[in-house]
């Protein structure tokens, strides 16, 4: 069976420079950042080469809770998100998972990808809106700038 083989283009090049920058992108956010450099580029293209990105190792796709949109970030090694439920802002948690690996020695098959989501309110948010400490922040916040 022939191996698929990915070329390389200017265009996912520069697509996974602003990935390896950090932090974590829409497809839309490096489509209106690029557009600039790169005029012929479109939406599609970013996510034709967002996923050929993933598909080589070199960008993971985050899938969270409750939004429609997926964000992308650089592929490293492993680590957890903070997602704030007011502002949903994502951050990376460096964090030892070395205590993850005992817990998978008990599960009974292969372990093929493990999501790693912490959410809750960033500090920022905290600051604006100290009343959003309850069960729902986002409907107090909106309640405030109301």
């Amino acid at each position: 069976m022939k191996e698929k083989r990915i070329r390389r283009s200017f265009q996912r090049e520069q697509i996974y420079q602003l990935l390896a920058q950090g932090g974590h992108w829409s497809a839309e956010k490096i489509y209106e950042l690029l557009k600039k450099e790169i005029p012929t580029l479109s939406l599609a293209t970013v996510y034709r080469n967002l996923h050929a990105l993933q598909e080589e190792g070199r960008a993971r796709e985050i899938a969270l809770d409750g939004w429609d949109r997926k964000l992308w970030e650089a592929a490293r090694t492993p680590h957890l998100h903070f997602v704030c439920r007011v502002c949903h802002r994502v951050e990376d948690l460096d964090v030892n998972l070395s205590a993850l690996e005992g817990l998978l020695v008990h599960v009974p098959g292969k372990v093929e990808h493990i999501r790693g989501f912490v959410y809750g309110i960033c500090n920022d948010c905290l600051k604006q809106h100290p009343s959003a400490t309850g069960s729902n922040p986002t409907e107090e916040v909106r309640d405030a700038d109301a």
